[in-house]
This record gives structure tokens, C-alpha cells and sequence, in this order.
């Protein structure tokens, strides 16, 4: 990401990244504030004004991106290191990643462990089913597609 970039960018980065919709409250805490969609209230205009660098935040520091407050997806964002950005390089850009995102409104955290489990049991065939029908009969839980995020996040950049 860029040090320019405006938290509600980031925002959308994070939903491509993930698959998701962006169509419930989220909000970023950083330094003990909060910026974002948050309890019912207005896009905070320090989410658009407010960007990357404006946090002042170190290498190895976190901050918080929480999304869907009745699901409660809450991620911990790490800056690793800040680099001059490359010739011919496009940002953001997915350097890595692992297994599926989990599905958007599938209960959060604690359901979709649930829902894995399930799909994959050899007990409970109704129970496998449901999981399955939930998850999507062709879904991987295993599966990341990194040229897919970057094409997306390339996509998400010429808007």
C-alpha cells in the first residue's frame, strides 16, 4: 500500500482482498482512534480525508480493521516495513496469502470454523450437506489465488 492511500481506500482494498461486498458497518482503530462506518453512524469524513501516513504508524506497529459488527470479522494489520515504491510497479499489491476467505455473512469467525468442520466430517451427513450447501459445493478452504487478488486490486486501481 501507499502512504497516501486514504483509510477508505484501504477499506475497499481489504474487501476485494477478501471477497466480500462491503455493505456492513467497519471502522479502523489506530493510535486509540476510530475512523470508518461505526454503530449506525455516517462514513466519518476522517476516513476519506484521513490517509496511511497520517497514523504515523512504525514497522512492526498493528492497528485494527473490524467489519460486519454481528458477524465481528476483526483483522490485526501489521506494517512490516515501508519501502520506496519500485519502478513499474502497480499498488496495492498481494505479496501472499493463505487458504480461502471465509464467506461474507456466514456467521463469523466461530461459525465459519463450524461450517469447515462440518463440510468435512465423515458423521452428520445432513449436517455435511448443509455445510456444504452454505459454503458452496465447489468451495476449497485451502484454495488462494494470489494473480486473481493482484488482477482485482489492478482493477480497483484504474477506478
Amino acid at each position: 500500500m501507499s502512504d497516501d492511500t486514504p483509510l477508505v481506500e484501504l477499506h475497499e482494498v481489504i474487501q476485494l482482498a477478501m471477497g466480500w461486498e462491503g455493505y456492513h458497518l467497519w471502522r479502523f482503530t489506530a493510535n486509540g482512534r476510530e475512523y470508518g462506518h461505526a454503530y449506525g453512524e455516517d462514513l466519518t469524513s476522517e476516513a476519506h480525508e484521513t490517509i496511511l501516513s497520517d497514523l504515523n504508524l512504525r514497522p512492526r506497529q498493528r492497528f485494527l480493521y473490524d467489519y460486519d459488527f454481528g458477524d465481528y470479522w476483526q483483522h490485526e494489520i501489521r506494517v512490516e516495513k515501508t519501502l520506496e515504491p519500485g519502478p513499474r510497479k502497480s499498488y496495492p499489491t498481494c505479496i501472499g496469502g493463505k487458504r480461502a476467505c471465509p464467506l461474507e455473512d456466514c456467521g463469523g469467525p466461530w461459525t465459519y470454523q463450524e461450517l469447515l468442520h462440518l463440510a468435512g466430517s465423515p458423521f452428520g451427513d445432513y449436517e455435511r450437506r448443509q455445510a456444504r450447501e452454505i459454503l458452496g459445493r465447489s468451495f476449497d478452504p485451502e484454495a488462494f489465488d494470489r494473480r486473481r487478488v493482484n488482477a482485482l486490486l489492478k482493477e480497483l486501481a484504474r477506478r
